[in-house]
């Protein structure tokens, strides 16, 4: 059964672990307090009787005889109590079996030593005494001290003499059947008895009598063990009998010779060798596993009950401090600078030996994710690695598929009655089935209480789904039961604690985090930072803790994909990949030089996933605009055109919100990549048959990043996805939702894009739209496509019914005539000058202020000569004072003008008003370009103008 003595001590620490393990207490340990053995107060009878005969033979005859004999009778209480009453106190063994936390603790001995133990145990009343049957009904805790023989306050209660043995089962019937009880499922330690005690014989005959029925599952019966000196009589003939009664033996001389000294130190009140060494196995059995291989095999042993371990948990539980992470699945230990830690000597043994306790330690840091492990020296260039796998990541077939958004696939392969099968089901919004798959597995895990883990969670995913179906008023799992299950599961002691932070999440989760962050943002950023050393320090940091989060929902199948938990946590590892991209001016420092540039980081298919289904699209779409990024780079290995191809099968299959959030993010993060023309064209076909079949109230939201996406592309499509792209954009359902959510600027853009394109057959279609629709915006973002003739036709229809224009679409008209389209019309522009005045005497200011831009495209046009009336402008200028800019540039309060608008611009392409300009106000507008154009804010056009005119003036 049990190969060596290390093997024994695995299967008592279960015991102890599971709170099955109960200790059996003899008189060998009372006798290291002075009181007498149990055949040395028979002795004393026997000396009083002038007995002659065999002790061990009549040892129950003889304080019957004594309890029989008229002239001793009336003294053999007080005979009792004499021996065992005597001023004694506990003793060291007393101590650790408390130590030990022993469910119960049961014991022949009628003293009090048990029980009078200064132990925290004790003091709070950990444990109540049972020495009779009636003292069941006042045992008000789970953990018992139970006298089988007695107390030595209750004489009515003692067994000694032969009858109260013959008469034990009727008169403690309660306390007999208890004890045989525990004897099925619960380990029992035998201490401070001998091979030959009768006490002890007894209960084996219990133990045998109790499980004789179970002979063909024997190896499933509890074992009990037996602390025993070696040396003692026959010793190897007792071992085998008592095997075959499952009782095992745990001789003193397996304890290490040098854990012996040691302890001796801590039982100075025993003075015998027998004494110390009953000590010194307790000391073992506690302090067991000694090694440090040793208590890293037993709590990755226990941590395996998960799919996915976290890596805090484990270095938390075994105490390992890494002084570095290499990577997310790289953990690092540095030696000591002397001399080789024997700690890290024996990390590098367990962590590459082959042996079975070897493997489950790699096994269980594999599951948390450890891809290698660094052994490194101080102030030293290299480092001793260990691999313990060759993946990037360890995740399940089911994971691997969902990380290329293969959730079809997924529905058909899972196995529709496992936890992840529940999981899978919930993603897509078949909460019923997911519901139903966890009450089955619920009501199994129950009736197994092996299965804590797995129970526990469970009922938290019940109680996740209850919040998410909490409009049905429908509550799984209230928090109360959720606690009781938890309390009673035993994962603190595991060290099994992320899963209770995944349900009790607080801001506290995240404060490392954030410091982590905000480091990292200022290395990226802050143009006055020089560092030195490793720059990515705190990326590490953040990376591991987000990917430690992120696998451990994943791989334990918590059902958190529908609230905003993840989202918050993962934010800052999405914004510390994206901040990278950062590129901060380089200041010239006569000490330290150029500040550094860093690399950008790559993102693999994890990270992708990250943002796809744990970011929120706006605050992404925020990151991206702050730190200027027009592409990420990603894993040459990420098949972007599956990713894209199977969310749209997923979306166009299971239409959740879920599915159209990934499906609208991954359009957006495939805007920010760069793809290859093959696949980009592959993908484009696929997303407008999706988008062809939505509904109208879904539409304009996809279109918001279809439109980026076609932007990014545009120059790698194919003529015939162009056209698809086309037809598409001008169906008439597309085109109500783009005017309707104010969208033609998609449209805008992709006729600048497909333009050349376009044929004659297609210009006519959006020609036909346009009339149509009568609509002056739309024909205003697709005019580039229309010759003069078409165009002029269609201002004609719009002056028709301009009463019923606003201010914006008379703008349209009014560009119309500054770039002499269409006529100049006097009654356009004393449409426009009503509207003006009547904004002017309103006071409400609309936003965008469209007539402020009616009065710059009248002073355009009366800069370009057009015959319009000057007093009016100069009427307007006191309102607007940018105008000043044409109708009198030496008055022209320059400091304020704005120089990013059309008006400057059209002044500057004049070549009277730009010397007017130049020479009024020439070093302002210098000085307002020069800082603009230092912080990138210049388009082309602007750039010309400030290196053409006004460089040279202000340097």
């Amino acid at each position: 059964m049990f190969n060596d003595f290390e093997e024994k001590l695995d299967y008592i620490n279960d015991a102890k672990k599971n709170n099955k393990l109960i200790i059996f207490v003899g008189a060998g340990v009372s006798m290291n307090s002075g009181l007498p053995s149990w055949k040395g107060l028979i002795q004393e009878f026997a000396n009083d009787l002038g007995y002659k005969g065999n002790i061990d033979a009549d040892i129950l005859k003889i304080p019957q005889f004594y309890f029989d004999s008229p002239k001793y009778k009336s003294q053999y209480y007080s005979k009792i109590e004499k021996e065992i009453k005597k001023k004694t106190v506990s003793n060291s063994i007393h101590s650790m079996i408390y130590k030990l936390a022993p469910k119960h603790i049961i014991t022949t001995n009628y003293d009090q030593l048990i029980e009078n133990t200064e132990s925290i145990e004790v003091l709070t009343n950990k444990y109540r005494v049972v020495s009779e049957d009636k003292d069941f009904l006042n045992a008000k805790t789970d953990n018992l001290i139970i006298k089988m023989h007695g107390d030595i306050d209750n004489m009515d209660s003692i067994v000694l003499k032969e009858d109260d043995y013959l008469n034990f089962s009727q008169n403690k019937i309660l306390i007999e059947t208890y004890i045989k009880s525990l004897m099925v499922n619960h380990t029992f330690i035998f201490v401070g008895y001998s091979i030959a005690d009768y006490n002890f014989k007894q209960i084996i005959n219990w133990v045998d009598s109790m499980t004789r029925n179970y002979d063909e599952n024997r190896e499933y019966r509890s074992k009990h063990f037996m602390i025993v000196d070696s040396s003692q009589e026959n010793y190897l003939l007792t071992q085998d009998y008592l095997v075959n009664k499952n009782i095992f033996l745990l001789p003193t001389n397996s304890i290490p010779s040098k854990y012996k000294k040691s302890s001796k130190e801590k039982c100075l009140d025993l003075k015998n060798n027998k004494g110390q060494d009953l000590f010194a196995v307790l000391s073992y059995l506690y302090d067991y596993p000694v090694s440090l291989k040793e208590q890293i095999y037993r709590i990755c042993e226990d941590m395996l009950v998960q799919d996915r371990i976290s890596i805090y948990d484990l270095l938390r539980k075994c105490n390992l401090k890494p002084s570095y992470y290499f990577d997310f699945n790289t953990l690092g230990f540095y030696e000591e600078s002397r001399s080789k830690s024997i700690n890290t000597i024996s990390m590098k043994n367990f962590f590459s030996m082959k042996d079975k306790k070897s493997k489950v330690i790699q096994k269980a840091f594999m599951k948390a994710g450890v891809k290698e492990i660094y052994f490194m020296k101080h102030k030293a260039d290299f480092h001793e690695t260990i691999k313990l796998t060759r993946h990037e990541f360890r995740c399940s077939p089911m994971h691997f598929l969902e990380l290329k958004n293969n959730y079809v696939e997924i529905l058909e392969k899972i196995d529709q009655t496992s936890l992840e099968g529940a999981y899978y089901h919930s993603i897509i919004a078949n909460f019923e089935e997911a519901k139903s798959i966890l009450n089955r597995r619920v009501i199994k895990f129950s009736i197994n209480k092996n299965h804590f883990f797995e129970l526990v969670l469970l009922k938290q995913n019940q109680s996740y789904l209850s919040k998410v179906e909490l409009s049905n008023g429908k509550d799984i799992l209230s928090s109360d039961n959720y606690r009781q299950i938890y309390d009673g599961s035993n994962l603190d002691a595991l060290g099994i604690e992320e899963l209770k932070n995944f349900y009790h999440t607080t801001v506290s989760n995240t404060i490392e985090q954030k410091e982590w962050l905000a480091k990292h943002i200022t290395n990226y950023t802050d143009i006055d930072t020089y560092f030195f050393g490793d720059y990515t320090r705190e990326f590490k940091k953040i990376q591991a803790s987000a990917y430690n989060y992120y696998f451990y929902m994943k791989e334990n199948h918590l059902m958190l994909d529908w609230f905003y938990d993840p989202k918050e946590f993962l934010s800052a590892y999405v914004k510390a990949m994206l901040v990278t991209y950062w590129r901060k001016e380089q200041p010239n420092s006569l000490i330290f030089g150029n500040a550094p540039s860093f690399d950008s980081y790559t993102l693999n298919l994890v990270d992708i996933n990250i943002l796809v289904k744990y970011s929120d699209l706006k605050t992404l779409k925020n990151y991206f605009n702050e730190y200027k990024i027009d592409f990420i780079q990603i894993k040459k290995s990420i098949p972007v055109y599956d990713f894209m191809k199977n969310i749209t099968t997923a979306f166009e299959k299971y239409e959740t919100r879920l599915m159209r959030e990934y499906f609208q993010k991954s359009m957006y993060i495939l805007s920010k990549i760069k793809v290859s023309k093959y696949n980009i064209n592959r993908i484009i076909p696929q997303i407008l048959l999706l988008l062809e079949k939505q509904e109208v109230h879904f539409l304009h939201d996809l279109l918001s990043e279809f439109h980026p996406f076609i932007e990014a592309h545009s120059k790698l499509l194919t003529r015939e996805n162009k056209l698809k792209v086309i037809d598409f954009i001008f169906t008439q359902l597309v085109l109500d939702e783009i005017i309707k959510f104010d969208k033609l600027y998609i449209v805008n853009h992709i006729c600048f894009e497909f333009m050349n394109i376009l044929t004659k057959e297609k210009k006519d279609m959006i020609k036909k739209e346009v009339l149509c629709r009568e609509n002056v915006d739309l024909y205003r973002y697709t005019e580039l496509l229309f010759e003069n003739e078409f165009k002029q036709e269609f201002l004609k229809l719009t002056i028709l019914k301009l009463e019923k224009l606003n201010t914006y679409e008379m703008l349209i008209l009014l560009d119309s005539i500054s770039r002499r389209i269409i006529d100049f019309n006097e009654i356009v522009v004393n449409k426009l000058k009503v509207k003006i005045d009547t904004a002017i005497n309103s006071a409400i200011r609309g936003y965008p202020n469209w007539e402020k831009e009616a009065v710059e495209r009248l002073s355009v046009l009366y800069m370009n000569d057009f015959p319009l009336n000057k007093e009016d402008l100069i009427t307007y200028s006191k309102y607007y004072p940018n105008i000043n800019l044409v109708l009198d540039p030496k008055s022209c309060d320059f400091e304020n003008v704005d120089i990013n608008n059309n008006l400057f611009k059209e002044a500057m392409n004049n070549e009277s008003y730009r010397k007017d300009i130049i020479f009024y106000g020439g070093n302002i507008i210098g000085e307002k370009l020069q800082i603009l154009n230092k912080n990138n804010r210049l388009n082309q056009q602007m750039q010309e103008i400030y290196f053409k005119y006004f460089y040279k003036l202000i340097n």
